[in-house]
């Protein structure tokens, strides 16, 4: 009976020993088996924002617009005061600077006083030196006339590079044509070889001795002033000459140029310049001085 009991006991304990090294069963997982519960918790709203994505750039696509041509203008650096009319050779209009087939010589001043209709031909155009005259005769507007009869005033001349005097006698430059030169006449006497500005017949005269040659590309200016009773000549803004008037005048007609051939010239006029008043030495040397009177954009 003891013996028995040993017997079980010593049993007993083996399918323990058993058991613990698993002997007595298959223990693993079968891979098969879905988790009995699912994640408890989701994401519940999707992203609000869409990335964002930067256009592609066609490296061939020429820009649409560009920078507009500014609008043509000009700048007046000669003395503005009383400025009745500015004739330049290098910029015959106000709008477009030089045309050279423009039959009109537009006043680049605010005042329009322009020369129309200008016979342009090979004796009379426009170029980059500006107008060249062949014995030509050239109408200036009556306002010129009435304000040389008020008895103050200023007359600019600018040559280019040529001066040739055609005529025999004397070549007038400006002059009233009317009249036949009695009254003014802004011109050179061959005989005496003098640049002279004759005001009311046979009264002293502002004149300069000069040789045709020697006035291209040089600036002559005369002012009057009747209520001084005195004309005054400048060559390049210094005075050369003076005179005292003694008598009134009176023009009826205001011309550029001849056409009688013993009062012709050939001439390239890069500036005209008609003032309203007397201007003063130091106003006229400026002008003189002033290589570029008109200075475009273009």
């Amino acid at each position: 009976m003891k013996t028995n009991r040993i017997t079980m006991l010593i049993i007993t304990l083996l399918l323990a020993v058993c058991m613990l090294a698993g002997c007595g069963g298959d223990n693993t997982v079968d891979p098969t088996t879905a988790p009995t519960t699912a994640p408890t918790t989701a994401p519940t709203t999707a992203p609000t924002q869409e990335p964002t994505v930067a256009p592609s750039q066609d490296a061939t696509t020429e820009p649409t617009t560009g920078p507009s041509a500014a609008p043509f203008s000009y700048e007046i650096k000669y003395v503005t005061d009383g400025l009745l009319a500015l004739y330049q050779g290098t910029c015959n209009t106000r709008d477009e600077g030089l045309i050279e087939d423009w039959n009109v010589w537009e006043d680049l001043s605010s005042n329009e006083n322009d020369l129309e209709e200008l016979p342009l031909s090979e004796q009379l155009y426009f170029d980059e030196d500006g107008l060249y005259m062949e014995s030509q005769l050239i109408n200036l507007p009556d306002v010129l006339v009435e304000t040389i009869n008020a008895g103050e005033f200023t007359i600019e001349l600018s040559f280019g590079d040529l001066v040739e005097l055609t005529g025999k006698n004397w070549i007038a430059f400006v002059m009233d044509y009317v009249n036949n030169n009695d009254q003014l006449s802004f011109y050179y006497n061959v005989s005496q070889s003098e640049l002279t500005l004759k005001l009311g017949g046979n009264q002293p005269r502002a004149k300069v001795r000069i040789e045709p040659d020697a006035m291209a590309g040089h600036t002559f200016s005369v002012t009057v002033s009747m209520t001084e009773k005195l004309a005054i000549m400048y060559q390049d803004g210094v005075e050369v000459s003076r005179a005292a008037i003694k008598s009134d005048f009176e023009i009826i007609s205001l011309c550029l140029g001849h056409r009688a051939p013993e009062r012709c010239s050939n001439a390239v006029y890069e500036s005209i310049r008609f003032y309203s008043r007397a201007l003063t030495a130091e106003e006229i040397a400026h002008n003189a001085s002033e290589n570029a009177g008109v200075v475009t954009n273009q």
